[in-house]
C-alpha cells in the first residue's frame, strides 16, 4: 500500500496498492527448458612452436516451453533460439627464451533464455485467476482496503489483469569479445602484463509496458506518463524484449611475483568503461525501458 502523507497512513487512506492474483496450487508453474549443444576445439603449433593457436566452434539450441495457456496468441510460446559461436585465440613468443608473450583472441558467446523470466508467462497469463501483480487505486476492481481479507485466488469481477508474454522476436543474449595482451618476464621471479578488452553485448533482456500511455517529456527530458492505459481491459501488458545492447572497454595492468612451493602474489589495476541499455540482464519484475516509445532512451 502506498500513502501520500503520514495523515493518509494513519487514516488508512491509500493512494494505491499492489496485489497478486493467481493460483496457489503447488507447483503453480511447471515447465521445462532444454538446451542442446555441441562443441569442438583444437590446438595448433606451427613452425618452431613459438605460436600457439586455439580455435573452436559451438552450436547450441535453446528449446523453450510452448503450447502454453494464455490470453494472447503471442504468449502461447516462448521463442526458441539457435546459434553458432566461433572463437579463436593465440599466444606468440616474441623472442626466444620465453620472456615476452603476446596473447589475444576473439569469440562469440551466447547465453540461454533465463528461466527466471518464464514463470510470469504462466502465472500472469491473463486467464482467470492468473492476473499477476496489479497496481490499483481505491474504487478500482481488485482493490481491497488494508486489513481486509484479500481473495488472491478469486479476483473480483471486472478486474483488469496484468498479462506477461515474450516478444515473438525474443533472442538469446549474445556477447562478442576481443582481447589482446602483452606479458614480459622481469628478472627471475617477476612478470608484468597489460591487457585490453572490448566486449559488445546484444539481445539483452528488457521489460516494457505495452499498455502505458506516454504524455511527453519534462523540461529535463524525462518521460511523463498519463497514468492511463491504452486498453482498459488490461492493467500492465508486461512484454519481455531482447533489444538491449552494451559496450564494455577495459585496460588491466598486472604484476606477478612467483615464490617457491607453487605460490605466487598478484596485483591488478583495471580501468573500464561501460555503456548499456540495462545493466541487469535478467530482471524479472521491473519495467526497464524508461521511455516506452524510445528504446534507446536509457543508453
Amino acid at each position: 500500500y502506498d500513502y501520500v502523507s503520514i495523515d493518509d497512513f494513519l487514516n488508512n487512506t491509500a493512494d494505491d496498492a499492489r496485489f497478486w492474483y493467481g493460483s496457489v496450487t503447488f507447483p503453480n508453474y511447471d515447465e521445462t527448458q532444454k538446451v542442446m549443444a555441441i562443441f569442438a576445439q583444437d590446438t595448433w603449433k606451427p613452425g618452431n612452436g613459438r605460436l600457439t593457436l586455439n580455435y573452436g566452434l559451438r552450436y547450441a539450441k535453446t528449446d523453450n516451453p510452448g503450447n502454453l495457456e494464455h490470453a494472447f496468441e503471442e504468449g502461447r510460446n516462448i521463442p526458441d533460439d539457435s546459434h553458432i559461436a566461433p572463437r579463436i585465440g593465440f599466444a606468440y613468443q616474441l623472442v626466444d627464451g620465453r620472456t615476452d608473450v603476446l596473447r589475444g583472441g576473439v569469440g562469440v558467446f551466447y547465453g540461454r533464455t533465463p528461466t527466471l523470466l518464464m514463470a510470469s508467462a504462466v502465472t500472469a497469463n491473463g486467464l482467470f485467476p492468473n492476473y499477476g501483480q496489479l497496481t490499483v487505486r481505491p474504487g478500482d476492481p481488485g482493490f481491497t482496503e488494508f486489513g481486509e481479507p484479500i481473495q488472491n485466488t478469486n479476483p473480483p469481477a471486472d478486474t483488469a489483469p496484468q498479462v506477461t508474454y515474450f516478444n515473438p522476436n525474443f533472442k538469446d543474449a549474445k556477447n562478442t569479445r576481443v582481447n589482446v595482451g602483452y606479458e614480459r618476464q622481469i628478472g627471475r621471479n617477476w612478470s608484468a602484463s597489460a591487457d585490453l578488452l572490448y566486449a559488445e553485448g546484444a539481445n539483452l533482456s528488457r521489460n516494457s509496458d505495452a499498455n502505458a500511455e506516454l504524455q511527453g517529456l519534462d523540461p529535463f527530458g524525462r518521460p511523463i506518463y498519463t497514468g492511463m492505459v491504452r486498453d482498459p481491459r488490461y492493467n500492465t501488458l508486461f512484454v519481455r524484449n531482447s533489444n538491449g545492447e552494451s559496450k564494455y572497454q577495459a585496460v588491466t595492468l598486472k604484476t606477478t611475483r612467483r615464490f617457491a612451493d607453487r605460490y605466487s602474489f598478484q596485483a591488478h589495476y583495471t580501468w573500464s568503461k561501460d555503456k548499456d541499455h540495462d545493466s541487469n540482464e535478467r530482471d524479472a519484475s521491473d519495467l526497464t525501458i524508461s521511455n516506452q516509445e524510445d528504446p534507446n532512451y536509457d543508453w
